[in-house]
């Protein structure tokens, strides 16, 4: 929907920090999930030169040459490639203004900040495109950027070695609040205080009935196809 580029979502942003007190805040950018293309500037920032009107251009026909059984040439992908990689960009840039109104309300350091993705999107790296179907690493794993409020005095400006998943983020919550209960992932906490590689593992499941199952185990990752073991 061309709308949702003309969102508001900073004019609400800004409305729900004025409210006081702690607040949870959860922001969601449709983009960059296919077939949105970005606004001016970003649109065909990465393109040689620019594409025709928004109705013709391929990302928009991804699908219907897909089930078509199309096969894509290699400038056909790398056009697909750089739409994707522009609205990127553009996420990016409103990730910025979302940290920039948090300074400027002076609510940056005292925030406890989580960025991430619910699945990546396959650009033909296996004969697919989008999500949903397999759980191969361009569309099971996600950026994890997490700040922690500078009261907690944790160290900061680190890769952790150990494996986590989107699993960990409820859990982690529920640790700052004081609330010890099973579940299926562990605190984010736990994680940043192991110095090497663990035996944790991670999953990751396709849509499909029955679905296909990643596990990711240190260096190691195993794809299990159940619907023919």
């Amino acid at each position: 929907d061309p709308r949702y580029l003309e969102n508001n979502i900073f004019k609400f942003f800004d409305q729900w920090l004025e409210t006081g007190g702690p607040l949870f805040t959860y922001v969601h950018f449709r983009a960059p999930h296919f077939p949105i293309v970005p606004p001016p500037p970003f649109l065909d920032m990465y393109k040689n030169k620019k594409s025709g009107p928004k109705k013709d251009r391929l990302i928009f026909r991804l699908k219907k040459l897909a089930e078509e059984g199309h096969r894509f040439t290699p400038d056909e992908i790398q056009d697909i490639i750089d739409d994707y990689d522009s609205a990127i960009r553009y996420v990016d840039s409103q990730v910025g203004e979302l940290i920039d109104t948090l300074k400027a309300k002076n609510l940056y350091r005292s925030s406890f900040i989580i960025f991430t993705s619910d699945h990546g999107e396959a650009l033909y790296e296996h004969g697919y495109w989008g999500h949903g179907q397999t759980v191969y690493d361009e569309a099971g794993r996600v950026p994890l950027i997490v700040k922690f409020p500078a009261q907690m005095n944790l160290k900061a400006n680190r890769r952790i070695k150990t494996v986590v998943q989107l699993a960990d983020i409820f859990p982690t919550f529920a640790t700052l609040l004081g609330e010890k209960r099973y579940f299926d992932g562990r605190s984010l906490l736990e994680a940043i205080n192991i110095e090497k590689e663990d035996d944790t593992f991670a999953f990751s499941t396709s849509f499909g009935t029955p679905p296909t199952i990643g596990m990711r185990w240190r260096s190691w990752y195993y794809i299990v196809y159940l619907h023919d073991n």
